[in-house]
């Protein structure tokens, strides 16, 4: 989620923060034509699920319930399931992590549930200390890797609360909770957001959706211009994808680059922002827009927007 400090006349953004968080580091537990189960979350395969071509270029045929896997998602409040935007191998991992909604919270024997997986935060460092934790809070866990009577004994639990500067342009993307409707307020990821000066909310604004939020931070607030919802991975049938990074590598021939471990294919046609086809070298960093190959382990670019 990019924290962003100006924004350009040609609508370029220089970004002050980035931050790549997975909703999920674990180990699988079921295996079907369109789901997993990962930590207790069922995970959906839908159409704008990419697979890492360096970890599992056999893409979900590579995943077994030995497998050990990090999933990058957005949450379906209508489910609660996680719609995978990118998939990737975690067989190294020496600890589990989650990120979700706390529910089920039980302070005398300090357990609580984020969607089908059990926690006991006996023995967990919260971070910050002062962390209070309540229901439906947005939390991180750092988990151990074995469970004990199918519960999962976490080593951190962090808030997902963001940094954020007085004065900055802003572009923030994450999961709605805290949702005031009388304020017109709610949190993103524990960033509050101010939505009184919006002049068009979306009616299905709800606690546990995904958005997009443009303004400019106050005070610790952000003070919306305008609200929308996070769309790319909605719909089962919605092929559309985004990914920012820094170029790894780049195939001039194939007209090919690495961002973030997959394959984007620019051989068709693309909209540049902010630079050219000849930018795109390794260490340039670029938002790349497009949707999913056949294989799921290239993006077809539609655009490419150069990030300062």
């Amino acid at each position: 989620t990019p924290i962003t400090s100006a924004v350009a006349s040609d609508g370029t953004a220089k970004a002050s923060k980035f931050s790549f968080g997975s909703r999920v580091v674990g180990p699988v537990t079921a295996v079907g034509t369109s789901t997993l189960t990962v930590l207790g979350q069922t995970i959906d395969i839908v159409a704008a699920t990419v697979f890492d071509s360096s970890t599992l270029p056999g893409g979900l045929a590579d995943i077994t319930t030995a497998s050990v896997i990090e999933v990058h998602g957005l949450p379906d409040s209508a489910t609660g399931h996680i719609l995978a935007t990118r998939i990737e191998s975690a067989s190294s991992a020496t600890s589990y992590k989650l990120r979700g909604t706390l529910t089920g919270l039980d302070t005398a024997a300090k357990t609580f549930n984020i969607g089908g997986a059990a926690i006991s935060y006996a023995s967990a460092t919260l971070k910050p200390s002062s962390l209070a934790l309540a229901e439906n809070l947005v939390v991180r866990v750092v988990l151990a890797t074995t469970p004990t009577s199918g519960v999962w004994s976490a080593t951190t639990v962090g808030s997902t609360g963001r940094d954020a500067t007085t004065g900055t342009a802003a572009h923030v993307r994450g999961t709605v909770s805290a949702l005031d409707s009388t304020a017109k307020t709610f949190s993103v990821d524990g960033l509050k957001v101010d939505y009184s000066g919006v002049a068009s909310v979306p009616a299905t604004l709800a606690n546990g959706v995904e958005v997009d939020v443009l303004g400019t931070v106050s005070s610790g607030v952000l003070v919306a211009t305008a609200v929308t919802l996070k769309e790319e991975c909605r719909g089962k049938h919605d092929d559309r994808f985004e990914v920012h990074g820094a170029i790894t590598a780049v195939d001039t021939v194939a007209k090919t680059f690495t961002l973030r471990g997959l394959t984007i294919d620019t051989s068709g046609t693309v909209t540049y922002t902010g630079g050219t086809a000849a930018g795109l070298v390794v260490g340039a960093k670029v938002e790349v827009k497009g949707s999913v190959g056949s294989t799921r382990t290239t993006v077809l670019a539609s655009a490419i927007q150069f990030e300062r």
